[in-house]
């Protein structure tokens, strides 16, 4: 019997080949077949039907908004006042290029040279990175999911003590450069 995981991640890296095969953006296509990926391995492991309902709602939404339907489960509600005008996705992006930017610092770095080795590979804007930082380590952001995301990234860093920062924060910017998509 094959291994569930390897085959989850055949199906992930399949899922990530841009094929002709919908009207779908090229991004929105990936995602719907990651979820779809997702969605048969839990299926194959067992996971009940139940369980895996509300992923397929997303999944079928995804479906629907791919041929030109409105799905009400994805149609945007008032932004409430405060909210990040940035998409969630580029903002975790950030948080990460944030921690990116502390360990260098921790290790001994000016911020200056610390903003720029981030900032550059991830084609981003030094003073923003430098704002978004700031206000991210400030005691009003603890609890929100982007500072979870900072401190997961500097838990992560804690765990792989004796590693080399550079190597750490290298892999990371390889992540950020890999995952974007419209930046």
């Amino acid at each position: 019997m094959a291994d569930p995981t390897q085959t989850l991640r055949e199906r992930l890296r399949a899922a990530l080949i841009c094929e002709d095969d919908d009207n779908d953006t090229p991004e929105r296509a990936r995602v719907r077949k990651s979820l779809s990926a997702v969605l048969d391995h839990l299926r194959d492991i067992g996971i009940e039907r139940e369980l895996r309902a509300d992923l397929h709602q997303l999944y079928c939404s995804l479906e629907d908004v791919s041929v030109g339907r409105n799905s009400d489960l994805l149609k945007p509600t008032t932004m409430q006042d405060g909210t990040p005008k940035k998409p969630s996705f580029i903002t975790s992006q950030d948080a990460m290029a944030a921690a990116a930017v502390s360990m260098l610092k921790d290790d001994g770095w000016t911020l200056d040279n610390a903003l720029s080795f981030v900032a550059r590979p991830l084609q981003l804007d030094k003073r923003s990175l430098r704002d978004f930082r700031k206000n991210l380590t400030s005691k009003k952001s603890i609890g929100t999911p982007r500072r979870e995301e900072y401190d997961y990234w500097m838990t992560e860093r804690a765990k792989a003590a004796g590693l080399s920062t550079v190597g750490i924060v290298n892999d990371m910017l390889k992540i950020g450069k890999s995952l974007q998509p419209g930046r």
